[in-house]
């Protein structure tokens, strides 16, 4: 097992480090988790725990500008200059593991939305529907 930490893609903005990279993950968990009016400053509970969710498989855009991610089942796309997360995928179906496209312009998503587990694709420009790239059964 290396003791290295894995190589994250680096921007136009320059390369971005590993714990910038987690430090960037564990923020858009928190920021999902608290409401910003509930952001007073005082001890965590078990309650703040609790609302604490998992930030899954961040993926950053070819041109560095964006980063897509998992947040409870849905892919959400940020800014990687900061600002408010944007679901992409329905609810009441699991999306997961997102990808761009090399050419930035589609962004690629495993979901059950059709009731088995397939590829999808999304185009960027718009971010309009998405579109089902495979039909494989089992």
């Amino acid at each position: 097992m290396s003791s290295h930490p894995p190589r994250v893609p680096a921007g136009p903005a320059g390369p971005l480090s590993y714990r910038r990279f987690v430090a960037l993950s564990f923020a858009f968990a928190a920021a999902a988790a608290v409401p910003a009016a509930a952001a007073e400053r005082r001890p965590v509970t078990l309650d703040d725990v609790e609302r604490i969710h998992d930030v899954g498989r961040p993926a950053i855009s070819p041109d560095g500008r964006h980063v897509a991610f998992t947040l409870l089942g849905r892919v959400h796309v940020v800014a990687r200059a900061g600002g408010e997360s944007r679901p992409l995928t329905i609810p009441g179906s699991d999306a997961a593991a997102p990808r761009w496209s090399r050419d930035g312009k589609f962004l690629y998503f495993a979901s059950d939305r059709s009731g088995s587990r397939q590829l999808w694709k999304l185009p960027v420009a718009t971010f309009g529907e998405a579109l089902p790239v495979t039909d494989i059964e089992g």
